[in-house]
C-alpha cells in the first residue's frame, strides 16, 4: 500500500500492476488454484460517493456505474474483473 500521494505522483507506474495481477491469475489457473484472494482499493468507487462526510459504507454495488478515481481505479477495477 502506496497511499494516494504515491498514487497520484506515480500513476503510470500503478497501472502496471495490471501485468502482475494477470501473471497470477494466469498462474492460478495454471497450478489449479481452489482460492485467489484479490484485494483491491477505493479507488475503485465513484470519487463523488467519497466525499461525502455522511457516506454510508461502500459496497462493491457502489462501483457501478463505473467513474474509478483515478488511473489506479481502473487499473483495480480491470484487475478485480477477470477471475
Amino acid at each position: 500500500m502506496g497511499g494516494i500521494d504515491f498514487i497520484t505522483t506515480h500513476e503510470v507506474g500503478c497501472l502496471l500492476s495490471v501485468a502482475i495481477a494477470a501473471n497470477l491469475l494466469h498462474a492460478a489457473e495454471e497450478t489449479s488454484a481452489e482460492r485467489f484472494v484479490f484485494s483491491s482499493s477505493a479507488c475503485v468507487y465513484p470519487v463523488h460517493l467519497q466525499n461525502d462526510p455522511d457516506v454510508k459504507p461502500l459496497a462493491e454495488d457502489n462501483a457501478f456505474p463505473v467513474m474509478p478515481d483515478g488511473g489506479y481505479g481502473w487499473e483495480r477495477l480491470f484487475s478485480g474483473s477477470a477471475r
